[in-house]
């Protein structure tokens, strides 16, 4: 297996392809379990979410820990996360490294953290990553990647990825194996300002995309809004947790 080879007529007709109407992932599944629970619910109380258009959610257990974080802004922009792991993400996200050859510093933070960026499962005497600036961390560090584990361990909260975001004035948010990923909602619990690609990698239908959320795309000047930041952790803890529904 090799990764795609991306040219711009081939990756444009991918993106079209793609729905924008994504069923809860199994990680998302089980933090919406896990946001009930936390509530007080019983396990077979808990709404069923099989075939429903629904607004997914955070249990409060990842807001009180993300609240004790250090949120001191350290870095401009920052990336940690899964980009070899297979096709679909390469071909979503390639975009990230013109971005940080363009705007990264030595106060940027890049970290693409699965186990092909080390070393690649199809060839195993290369690395398939290359580093790209001296805030690059493939090499350095390790990081929790959901899809490399059994699904019931997805909903590690993963301290060092948020912590980066929350020490963070901006973070990339490309989308991941589908036209969307978690990360623009981790970004806003950890009130950090996204950058994404396109305004469809908001949400994962129609009523995620209600919710307004503030944003930046990668041509736009990346100017950190303390406002939008605050308005967009409003809006997250209203649709996104259950805090003022289980009262």
């Amino acid at each position: 297996m090799e990764f795609l080879k991306v040219k711009s007529g081939n990756y444009q007709n991918y993106m079209q392809s793609l729905e924008n109407d994504i069923p809860l992932s199994p990680r998302l599944k089980l933090l919406w379990n896990q946001s009930y629970v936390e509530e007080g619910y019983d396990l077979e109380n808990i709404p069923d979410t099989d075939n429903k258009k629904v607004i997914s959610l955070y249990p409060r257990s990842f807001v009180t820990e993300i609240n004790k974080l250090d949120s001191t802004k350290t870095y401009d922009f920052n990336f940690r996360g899964a980009i070899y792991i297979d096709n679909k993400t390469y071909l979503n996200r390639h975009w990230i490294f013109d971005f940080a050859n363009q705007h990264f510093t030595l106060d940027s933070y890049f970290h693409a953290t699965d186990k092909r960026a080390r070393k690649s499962k199809f060839l195993p005497a290369k690395k398939a990553h290359t580093l790209i600036g001296q805030y690059d961390y493939t090499f350095r560090k390790r990081g929790f990647v959901p899809k490399e584990v059994s699904v019931g361990k997805r909903a590690f909260f993963d301290r060092e990825y948020f912590e980066l975001m929350a020490k963070s004035k901006f973070t990339l948010c490309p989308a991941g194996d589908a036209l969307w990923s978690m990360r623009f909602y981790e970004a806003i619990m950890s009130k950090s300002l996204p950058i994404l690609e396109r305004k469809e990698h908001t949400g994962r239908n129609s009523l995620e995309y209600q919710i307004g959320y503030k944003f930046l795309l990668k041509e736009e000047k990346p100017e950190y809004r303390e406002e939008w930041v605050e308005d967009n952790y409003i809006k997250f803890l209203k649709f996104q947790t259950l805090f003022d529904k289980c009262l």
